[in-house]
């Protein structure tokens, strides 16, 4: 019988994921859910019951836990009415929109004694934990450079000016980077081992008349003195019709180390190249290196043995806001063509 049980603020394609999840979890049973429009259908399919707003659910007394899976500006107020009622809080990634908002659920997490954890899942890909593993033990010597890109096809959100999809709305959304994006670039400085404290960015909204961007470029310098690069594709011109805009396109992180070279793809594979040449250390097909059932689960019960123990969970507030700072550096050096410190 499960120990804990969990409500979700949210009813679409994300949240339902997450209903999926935890019905192989012997820890955490999913047992309200409210908000969103297919909140009714949610109900149905997961056999809980609807609250009738998401402060009813942050106020109901046989709730442990509540995991926010809606539009990133909601973000903030949710999760402060989470934790007001005495529930820990998972938030999906961005954290929040702004720095101040990331702040302020930082704070209600605090003052009512309540553990608070962002899902950056990414650091869950079996791929990626394994590099983490190498790098933190040394296996490339001190961490110099990164190149890291990402091509994601949006173009069926940011494509159409008539779109009215919510990632669409500057109010609700900010922009891709925030949205996609952060998963890269929390990845990046856990990786790296180091906060980023400077970017120079340029981004725009290439080949659509939406005004949120779809593509850009930043660097990155760290407080350790790495530095790195991050590219951005997620559309390319109309009249192209294959995907990707480049072969083999979809994710690649390359790591230059003072003892050595790494390749990380977090959907394929990992290598390295040592004194004899490149070692393939590990590939695995799209399902096991993005193993989303399990991850989403591990996160949500993560979140409840960090407060079972009374110790931080694997992404914190502090973390996640982090992150967030990076985004929006990146949005104020574009629009100012000045290198912006966080």
């Amino acid at each position: 019988m499960a120990r804990y049980r969990a409500g979700i603020i949210g009813s679409g394609g994300w949240a339902s994921a997450y209903g999926r999840s935890l019905r192989d979890s012997d820890l955490i049973e999913l047992a309200a859910v409210a908000g969103g429009r297919r909140v009714a259908k949610f109900g149905e399919t997961f056999g809980v019951r609807i609250e009738e707003s998401p402060a009813a659910l942050c106020a109901a007394r046989d709730l442990d836990l509540v995991i926010i899976a809606t539009p990133h500006a909601r973000h903030a107020e949710q999760a402060i009415m989470a934790a007001r009622g005495g529930k820990h809080v998972l938030v999906e990634k961005p954290m929040a929109t702004s720095v101040r908002d990331c702040d302020r659920m930082i704070r209600a997490a605090e003052k009512n004694r309540v553990k608070l954890m962002v899902a950056h899942s990414r650091r869950r890909f079996p791929l990626v934990q394994q590099a983490k593993e190498l790098v933190e033990g040394g296996e490339l010597g001190e961490i110099l450079m990164l190149r890291a890109t990402f091509c994601h096809d949006a173009r069926g959100i940011y494509g159409k000016p008539e779109s009215n999809h919510w990632l669409t709305d500057p109010e609700v959304a900010l922009g891709f980077l925030l949205g996609y994006g952060c998963h890269q670039l929390d990845m990046i400085w856990w990786l790296i081992g180091s906060r980023v404290e400077t970017v120079f960015a340029r981004f725009a909204p290439y080949w659509t008349e939406h005004k949120l961007e779809n593509c850009g470029q930043m660097m990155m310098l760290f407080e350790n003195g790495c530095h790195a690069t991050f590219w951005e594709l997620t559309s390319q011109p109309d009249r192209l019709n294959e995907w990707p805009p480049f072969p083999n396109m979809q994710e690649s992180n390359e790591i230059v180390g003072s003892e050595g070279l790494m390749e990380l793809r977090p959907y394929e594979r990992l290598s390295v190249r040592r004194q004899d040449g490149w070692e393939l250390l590990r590939e695995l097909p799209p399902r096991e290196a993005d193993p989303v059932q399990v991850f989403l689960r591990e996160e949500v019960e993560a979140l409840m043995r960090a407060a079972e123990a009374d110790t931080d969970p694997p992404v914190t507030g502090e973390q996640g806001k982090h992150t967030v700072a990076i985004c929006l550096a990146a949005y104020e050096s574009s629009r100012t063509g000045r290198a912006v410190q966080i």
